[in-house]
């Protein structure tokens, strides 16, 4: 796909958080060129969050920021490679939760609310433990991660408004439950993130293989699916 020919989304090429910015912003652009309308809500999310993670990086609240830089120019690379072998379609992997989220916002089978959650259920389940993994995070990093949390909270209300804002989001009805579904995000974010660490933890003591801990957001990802919202 020519969306992909820009060498901006190359895993070489993102080097921090703020390639990982770049990225996302190219994305926003691109996303709907390649029939995933409906993935924007979930990309203009994450590019919220990574930005407000930026401004806390540059202001000095992190512990340990060169792990951030790493952390976050890997995690970006693994929305990105799984949405570029999905385009593609040459029998290139997929992560099963990936590949479910994607699905459904191409065929317009879920909300722009639950193609949200399907996208922060396989990025954070999914990739999270493995890009923790791949940068050998540690407990000293413990801190930092959970720090995270508190700004990924301001982001999900910042976020829902402006996708209210251009009625992406939500119907007329269901804008009576914003702040529900505010919540809702912010506590499903918390729970996943924290499941993504025990994973990690997991994987590196050897108790769990990362199929099954791809599978096991795929499930999540199919209970998702029969959610009411």
């Amino acid at each position: 796909m020519s969306i992909f020919r820009d060498k901006h989304y190359d895993r070489d090429h993102l080097n921090g958080i703020k390639d990982a910015e770049k990225a996302l912003k190219r994305l926003q652009k691109d996303i709907p060129a390649a029939s995933l309308t409906k993935l924007v809500n979930f990309n203009h999310t994450y590019l919220i969050i990574t930005q407000n993670v930026k401004s806390h990086r540059t202001n000095g609240e992190f512990e340990h920021p060169e792990f951030l830089e790493r952390f976050d120019a890997l995690f970006v690379s693994f929305y990105i490679e799984a949405l570029k072998n999905h385009i593609q379609q040459k029998y290139l992997y997929v992560p099963p939760a990936w590949e479910f989220a994607f699905r459904a916002a191409e065929k317009g089978r879920a909300s722009p609310l639950k193609c949200l959650v399907l996208g922060v259920n396989a990025h954070v389940n999914n990739d999270i433990p493995q890009v923790l993994y791949e940068t050998d995070a540690d407990g000293i990093h413990l801190n930092d991660y959970f720090f995270v949390n508190g700004i990924i909270k301001d982001s999900i209300d910042q976020a829902i408004d402006e996708l209210d804002d251009n009625r992406q989001l939500l119907n007329p009805k269901k804008r009576l439950f914003k702040p529900f579904y505010k919540v809702l995000m912010f506590l499903l974010i918390l729970v996943f993130r924290r499941l993504a660490w025990r994973n990690y933890r997991l994987m590196r003591k050897g108790k769990v293989q990362r199929y099954r801990m791809e599978l096991r957001a795929k499930r999540t990802a199919q209970f998702i699916l029969l959610l009411p919202i």
